[in-house]
This record gives C-alpha cells, structure tokens and sequence, in this order.
C-alpha cells in the first residue's frame, strides 16, 4: 500500500483515492514526496514514513523541473518534521507513561534521597491539590506529616540498595510499604526509590477476624473440656449445702453463709453453661425462637472482666422482643459488641 512506501510517486491511483476519501473531493494530479525521518521512524521500524503530497496541474514535461526545485528545499523541511515528530513522540510517551501509572489504584511515588517527590501517581497524594506534588517530600504528600513516616523503608532501601518492605499509616489505614533502590547515573549508588503503597487495612481486619474466630474455637474446646470436670464438684456442693441448709435453724448467719455457698455454685453452672452456649459450632444449635433479653442475660457474665474499668448500667426491655435465630451466635454478636 502507498501509506508504506518510500519511493517518490507522479499521479498514482492510489495516492488520489486516499486524498480523495480524506478530504472529500477528488484530486486529479498528485505528487508524493516521502521525508526522510532519522530520528524516530524509518522503514526498518514498520512505522509509515511521512509523505509530502502536491495537487497540481503540470504537463508531463514541467513535472522534472518542479522536483528538482523541490528536491533542494526538503532537506531542512525533513529536519523541521522530524523535531515536531519527536517533540510529539516523546509528549506521547510520557502521558502513556504518566497514565499507565494513573491507571493503577495503588499509590506509586519516585523520590530522591532527601525523600522528596519526583514522580507519582494520582493515587499517592492524600488529599486531590493543584500543587505539583514534586514540590513537596514523600511524607508530607503521603501522609500530610512533616515527619518520616514511622517504619518508612526508603532509608533502608538507600543505604543497603536492596529492595525493602515496612508497613506505614496513614489517617486509619495501613499500608504496605515495597520501596525499590534504582540507580539514575552511571556509579554504583542508588539514587532514588520508588515505593509501592498497598493497602492491607482490610486484609489485616479480616487476619484480626480470624484470629478472634480461633479464640472462640479455642474457648469451645476449653470449655467442653473442663465443664464436666467443674459440674461434678459444683454439683456436690450445692447438694451438700441445700443438705446443710435443712438441718440448721432457719435464722442466723450460719444459714445465711451456707445459701450464699448455694447461689454460688449455682452461678458458676450459669456460667459454665452459658459459655458452653456461646462456644457450640453451627451443627450443634438450630435456629429457636429466644428472647433478646435472655441473650444479653447470657452473655454478659463472660464480659465481667472486660466490663470491670468502664461503669455499666443495664436496660433491657419489659416486653421481652423475640427472635428467631441461633442462640450461640447471637451471643457471639452481643459479646463482640460489648468487647
């Protein structure tokens, strides 16, 4: 096709029908005059070489004489083309540059060895401003602090000029920090750092989630365990004391010290009971229509130790509200909302 060749050409068919469809006129007469391109494009590369048309209306013997006056005159017009081409190039290239950068989520920043900014992307800055984030060090566009972000790996990374990793904050999010020493000269000492921000906030929620679920799992197994252990003697004290409380007078502190004993080894079944409740896995509860209340009532005495240092006071309803759920885990709600 004429788009990629290189030879002069006098009224070919080809090069009209392109004006043609281009402009939206016919052209009868056209000279195309390819330029030479040194400095970005040439044949070698599969790039189309940029070409001079003339519409005109020369005999056949005058066309000669018009390419040599021409001829002589496209030497500095190829250089003037070829300095625009490369200008458009290298603007071309950059905003490719700068949008890939742009197009991913996590923030990317270049800075120097005084951790001032020479790149980034649009998702580094905290806060969208019209001033050039270059102008300003990595923390304070980061992170809005004048200080070195605690746990910052860039010095690191310089000193050692081997790729490393931190974890920094920034507001209530973390981040994982990767910063890569790169070398913008000839020696052998890094001279900048990018850094990858990646955002582990939720990752490290959900590693807390799981962490929690373990605990729970854990105190399940704990208590299956020791509930049987605990309940016999439990048991044998309060028969014992309901025995004891038959056979004393009905008044006195003797009395009143051996049902204080009763009440509190019946507490400590409550208790046991309770937590083997709040720990039973999902194949071991169905969903049973409860009252809210007796729920709270349950979960409460396992929070004592996480209620202790704050005043509480309780209110639950008078109309007993009913719910249709499993019971172990709406415990399991009540408990991390208290805790």
């Amino acid at each position: 096709m004429w788009s990629t060749r290189s030879r002069m050409r006098i009224n070919e068919h080809e090069d009209r029908v392109y004006l043609a469809n281009e402009f939206g006129r016919p052209f009868v007469k056209v000279l195309a005059i390819p330029l030479k391109r040194r400095a970005i494009a040439s044949e070698s590369s599969g790039e189309a070489p940029a070409t001079l048309f003339f519409e005109h209306a020369l005999p056949d013997d005058k066309i000669d004489k018009f390419l040599s006056f021409i001829s002589e005159r496209l030497q500095p017009l190829s250089i003037a083309l070829d300095r625009i081409l490369l200008e458009y190039h290298l603007k071309w290239t950059s905003v490719q540059w700068e949008g890939t950068f742009d197009g991913i989520k996590d923030p990317i920043a270049i800075v120097d060895i005084d951790f001032m900014v020479v790149r980034a992307n649009r998702h580094f800055a905290l806060k969208p401003s019209s001033e050039r984030a270059y102008e300003f060090s990595c923390h304070k566009v980061f992170a809005n602090s004048e200080l070195i972000c605690r746990g910052c790996p860039v010095a690191l990374a310089l000193e050692t000029g081997e790729p490393q990793r931190a974890q920094v904050r920034r507001g209530t999010r973390v981040y994982d920090v990767l910063s890569y020493p790169i070398r913008l000269n000839d020696d052998h000492v890094s001279t900048n750092v990018i850094n990858h921000y990646v955002d582990i906030t939720s990752s490290r929620e959900l590693h807390g989630r799981m962490i929690q679920s373990e605990k729970m799992a854990a105190v399940g197994l704990l208590a299956g365990n020791i509930a049987h252990e605990l309940n016999n003697p439990l048991t044998g004290i309060r028969s014992l004391a309901q025995v004891l409380m038959a056979e004393v007078p009905t008044a006195g502190t003797l009395r009143e010290d051996i049902v204080e004993v009763e009440k509190a080894a019946e507490r400590s079944q409550k208790i046991i009971e309770n937590l083997l409740g709040f720990s039973k896995g999902e194949s071991d509860q169905k969903q049973v229509l409860i009252s809210l209340n007796e729920i709270v009532r349950r979960t409460l005495p396992m929070l004592k130790t996480a209620m202790r240092e704050h005043r509480s006071e309780i209110l639950l309803s008078d109309a007993e509200p009913t719910v249709k759920v499993e019971p172990h885990l709406m415990q399991q709600v009540v408990f991390n909302l208290v805790n």
